[in-house]
């Protein structure tokens, strides 16, 4: 069988116990973590972003044979401005996978933007998924993109990336 949301969703699962374990029942501050997959022009994109309390952490691979995973410090603000824009946009809204619909629903990075999202708050740690449509016409998302691809440690333009902001108004 395919890989699932539900699939998809465990991992984050294991990511939410591994912050955990890392001791954030115990921090009475805030944490996001922030993960977003997407393949384009056949290279499976993925970036991790992280924030506690005032200490973030951003990590990206190009999966592909020429490139390796490149990781380093993110201003915590800008994960922060990540994680509020995900709760503001109509765009992610409409994506939200429930967890009794992810075993459904297919794993598919080239078709769509899939992000996961845990948040939490004095220790209360909540996640979920979006599945949002590679070819969405949403000015709120692609300027999400755009923050999002600023964090990573590369140099690669965000126009080279996934058509960008800058490239047009499709993806």
């Amino acid at each position: 069988m395919d890989r699932t949301i539900g699939d998809y969703e465990q991992t984050l699962s294991d990511a939410n116990r591994r912050l955990r374990a890392q001791g954030f029942d115990d921090f009475f501050g805030d944490l996001e973590y922030i993960e977003y997959t997407h393949r384009i022009d056949g290279v499976l994109r993925r970036g991790r972003l992280q924030v506690y309390g005032q200490a973030a952490r951003a990590a990206w691979a190009a999966l592909s044979d020429e490139s390796e995973p490149s990781s380093g410090p993110v201003e915590p603000s800008r994960v922060r401005q990540l994680a509020q824009r995900i709760h503001r946009s109509a765009a992610f809204r409409a994506a939200v996978v429930r967890s009794d619909q992810a075993g459904s629903v297919p794993f598919d990075p080239t078709g769509f933007h899939i992000v996961g999202r845990i948040s939490g708050v004095e220790g209360k740690l909540n996640q979920c998924v979006f599945v949002i449509r590679a070819d969405i016409d949403d000015d709120d998302f692609r300027d999400w993109l755009q923050l999002l691809y600023s964090t990573r440690p590369t140099a690669e333009p965000v126009a080279a990336v996934d058509g960008g902001p800058k490239a047009g108004r499709r993806h």
